[in-house]
């Protein structure tokens, strides 16, 4: 069983993450949705309880089993210990977007909680559209972990029944290995891969537009973060490919912490 934990606050990014959620939580046969709203002075328990189970009527489904969680505030430290509590698998949340990190990312409520967080993240923006995640991207680093990172990231393209683009991020100021790419398509050069993941490098003196211009020009429904990236591309390419490939304010961002397990319910890619 997959658990999802959505925060709701009735407005309408927080709802249109719900969708998200529900979206994912179909392709299981047996999903748990836990409904979280903290109390604010302006809303009593009974109004609360009233519009999660009118939430709960509007979007039931056979796969689906909603669950009310009313406490005391909003606070990110307050999702975070219910998502340890209740073993989440999956936290998704809406958020206005920017398209710049600082003044959002580094800023906002879930920015917060994604630093508190010990299972994966899914952010929805705004203007994010409404559909089923079919193509997923990936900037590779090149690093010793990456084949274990894929794996992982594998398993959630499958949870999403999407396929996995993985992009490999070279600066035409520095030296290409071919090999280093060659390894990884040979490591997946396997039928249970067929159609699941493909590999391909961007060149360009302006690495942070190439991926936005992947995005856009592929059709990529979701990019993937491992937040453990962030320095080596501080280190290699500089803050603001950082920013751009932390947030993309059009499509919903899927954020995996360092030695994250991948939810208990999403299995291997089968033969």
């Amino acid at each position: 069983m997959t658990v999802i934990l959505v925060p709701i606050s009735f407005s309408d990014v927080s709802q249109k993450a719900l969708r998200q959620a529900i979206r994912v939580g179909k392709k299981d046969s047996q999903t748990r949705i836990l409904l979280f709203h903290g109390l604010t002075s302006a809303s009593s328990i009974e109004e609360v309880e009233s519009k999660l189970v009118d939430l709960e009527k509007q979007y039931a489904h056979p796969n689906l089993q909603f669950e009310r969680r009313i406490l005391s505030d909003f606070s990110p430290i307050k999702v975070t210990q219910l998502a340890k509590k209740e073993k989440v698998d999956l936290v998704v949340m809406g958020t206005e977007g920017k398209n710049r990190l600082r003044g959002f990312w580094q800023n906002s409520y879930t920015a917060k909680v994604e630093e508190l967080l010990t299972c994966p993240l899914m952010v929805v923006p705004k203007n994010a559209p409404e559909h089923e995640i079919q193509r997923m991207a990936y900037a590779l680093s090149f690093v010793k972990s990456d084949l274990r990172e894929i794996d992982r990231i594998l398993r959630f393209a499958h949870l999403f029944d999407a396929h996995l683009e993985c992009l490999r991020l070279v600066d035409t100021t520095q030296k290409e290995d071919e090999s280093l790419l060659a390894v990884l398509k040979d490591a997946y050069d396997l039928p249970k891969y067929q159609d699941k993941i493909s590999f391909k490098s961007l060149k360009s003196r302006n690495i942070a537009r190439s991926i936005e211009n992947y995005v856009q020009e592929h059709q990529i429904d979701m990019t993937v973060l491992l937040t453990q990236q962030r320095n080596f591309w501080e280190k290699n390419f500089g803050n603001s490919l950082t920013q751009k490939l932390t947030l993309h304010a059009k499509i919903p961002l899927l954020v995996l912490n360092k030695d994250q397990n991948t939810p208990s319910s999403v299995n291997s890619i089968s033969d």
